[in-house]
């Protein structure tokens, strides 16, 4: 009867202690594989007591701290934390693993101590758990250098990218503007171009007439003249030499225009200037138009001011510009009109002004009746004429260094005002290096 119970008591405690070895054993196998994960996890991980002694610490941890594991084992955590001391903004690795209770966790940023003084921004996640009566954290710790470098590098990248998307926006709003700049300006210049063309057209319209007419009448009074020269009595073939006269005059007023044009188009703009009497050249250019004033029955009043009228010039050149204006003056008003020239002197310079009866200059074209071949609408008619008589004025004017424009009278005739430098004695030196002419000025 012992012997069964003494062999049954063997059993049960041949059984308890294999039970035992076979749980040690397992256990034993559980630790070598939480150590194994624990070494080959990426992460650093820490396992600390609730001493804050450290108690595992993985090979990822080694090579982000800088301690060997030997070196830190059994040590406070403290020693990990940034120079051992507390941080005052609670983000060292010593008040991120404070955990109020066990079964709590956290995720947060953190500054870690290496061997070597540098410090890191790592990323901790934390766990608390308890186990056999005892607290245990784990703690795992990545450092965020190559992701926060990745994300400035990122940021840096986005930051070039919306700059020169600005930049491109810009430079694409500079060029819209350059774009638009350029096709008004060559709208401008093609409806300058289409002007102009139209203009020259125009004059070789109006010259061809212009030109034929004084040639027609010179050929045909010519030919009755020579057919008639036998049985024609002296009256009549008079009056055939003063039709002659009379169209060759105007074919060479028509050609002096068109010289004088070339002339001043080529460059030709030698001055001989000097003292000129305005109010006499005046008098006697008006002299000129003496038949054809009492033809039109048209009567022309001069001026003055009585301040004196010496204007500093060419006396040939100044003739021209009031020859061309009373005889556009003449041309354009009506019959028993008014041409009222007035002369008058102040300050620095003299001023003529030229009035008509006629239909005048339309205000918008008060400009560009001085461009070459350029008429008037409100004056385009059968009275001729090349369209360069203002042009000619214009250009003399300029030479003078003075100024030749068409008031806005609002249809009420035309008024065209001259202003010249004025002639001074005491200062004619002065005058002639400021207008830049004198006896060869070219």
């Amino acid at each position: 009867m012992m012997t069964t119970i003494s062999l049954i008591l063997i059993m049960i405690l041949y059984l308890v202690d294999r039970a035992r070895r076979r749980g040690v054993e397992e256990m034993a196998r559980r630790a070598e594989l939480a150590e194994a994960l624990l070494g080959a996890s990426p992460e650093a991980t820490i396992v600390v007591d609730e001493n804050e002694r450290i108690r595992r610490f993985g090979n990822a941890a080694e090579k982000l701290f800088g301690y060997r594991a030997d070196q830190v084992l059994d040590k406070p955590l403290s020693m990990l934390c940034c120079g051992g001391r507390s941080d005052p903004t609670e983000l060292d690795l010593c008040h991120a693993v404070r955990l109020p209770a066990p079964g709590s966790g956290l995720c947060r940023e953190i500054v870690i101590s290496r061997t070597d003084g540098t410090t890191i921004d790592a990323q901790l996640r934390s766990r608390s758990i308890e186990r056999d009566g005892r607290q245990w954290i784990i703690a795992s710790v990545r450092s965020l250098t190559k992701e926060r470098a990745v994300k400035a590098a990122l940021y840096r990248h986005v930051d070039q990218l919306v700059m020169t998307k600005t930049a491109l926006q810009r430079q694409n709003e500079t060029l819209e503007m350059q774009v638009r700049e350029q096709t008004a300006q060559l709208q401008i210049a093609k409806e300058a171009a289409e002007k102009a063309n139209q203009a020259k057209s125009d004059f070789l319209a109006n010259m061809s007439h212009e030109l034929r007419t004084p040639l027609h009448a010179i050929l045909s009074f010519a030919r009755f003249g020579i057919g008639k020269n036998a049985t024609a009595d002296r009256d009549k073939l008079l009056g055939f030499f003063q039709r002659i006269e009379s169209s060759g005059d105007t074919l060479l007023k028509l050609v002096n225009a068109l010289l004088d044009f070339s002339k001043l188009e080529a460059g030709e703009r030698s001055l001989d200037c000097e003292a000129v009497d305005l109010e006499e050249l005046v008098a006697g250019v008006s002299g000129e138009f003496d038949a054809l004033l009492r033809e039109k029955d048209i009567t022309l009043r001069r001026a003055s001011s009585g301040t004196g009228a010496l204007a500093y010039g060419d006396r040939e050149r100044l003739s021209q510009i009031i020859r061309n204006l009373i005889s556009n003056a003449v041309k354009f008003s009506p019959r028993g009109g008014d041409v009222r020239v007035s002369v008058h002197g102040g300050g620095q310079t003299v001023d003529l002004v030229v009035e008509d009866d006629g239909p005048g200059i339309p205000d918008d074209e008060c400009e560009a009746v001085f461009d070459r071949f350029v008429q008037s609408k409100a004056n385009r008619s059968n009275l001729g004429g090349t369209g360069l008589g203002l042009t000619i004025c214009r250009e003399i004017a300029a030479l003078h260094h003075g100024d030749i424009r068409a008031e806005r009278t609002h249809g009420k005739g035309a008024r065209i005002h001259v202003t010249l430098p004025r002639w001074v004695p005491d200062r004619a030196a002065d005058i002639a290096a400021e207008t830049d002419v004198g006896s060869a000025v070219a």
